[in-house]
């Protein structure tokens, strides 16, 4: 047992709320592993400006590397005092690189 839980993974700098820790030894190795072998499938929930209909594909290059994300509009929602609507995004990162959607 470690005497404190111990971080696994957590989002990326520009990406706020989630931390992946574990309470044993055996699960931080398990977690890392299975991280870095890909096996653990990400998707990130997003509250986005404007309206983004059905699903697809981002492509970006970030610190010159390719990175992609797929993307799901779930549902859309007025935003008044924002000025239009707002769209809630499902996103499934493939790179492990931070691809913001409509910046």
């Amino acid at each position: 047992m470690l005497s404190h839980a111990a971080p696994a993974h957590r989002l990326d700098a520009d990406t706020g709320g989630l931390l992946l820790c574990a309470k044993t030894q055996g699960a931080l190795a398990a977690l890392c592993t299975a991280l870095a072998e890909r096996r653990i499938k990400k998707r990130y929930r997003a509250l986005v400006l404007g309206r983004l209909e059905g699903c697809g594909r981002i492509t970006f290059r970030l610190d010159d590397k390719a990175c992609w994300t797929e993307y799901r509009a779930v549902s859309h929602s007025a935003a008044p005092s924002l000025g239009g609507d707002c769209t809630t995004v499902d996103l499934w990162p493939h790179t492990g690189r931070c691809v913001k959607v409509g910046g």
